[in-house]
């Protein structure tokens, strides 16, 4: 059993609201709630130290957490609002 103490991998669970600037130039306001901050790293679960079999039941669980949380944002009706917002352009205010 996987048990999810906090899905959200963001310690600020918020509410934000910012202004973001496309590529294109074009400006709008966003509100979101953040799943992780925004950072120019790779988030992971280092499984180094783990035997194989154990990485494999490890990479298995997480799916499946995952999967979980996928799962409840589609059924909340949210399954379409997933957004990666560039750090660089969002424009404090």
């Amino acid at each position: 059993m996987v048990y999810c103490y906090n899905i959200f991998l963001n310690e600020e669970k918020d509410m934000k609201t910012f202004t973001y600037e496309k590529a294109n130039g074009e400006i709008s306001t966003r509100t979101v709630v953040p799943i992780h901050p925004a950072s120019r790293n790779m988030l992971a679960i280092d499984l180094t130290e783990y035997a194989d079999n154990e990485r494999v039941y490890y990479e298995q669980e997480i799916e499946k957490a995952q999967a979980i949380f996928r799962n409840t944002i589609a059924h909340i009706g949210l399954g379409t609002n997933w957004r990666n917002f560039r750090n660089d352009r969002i424009i404090v205010e």
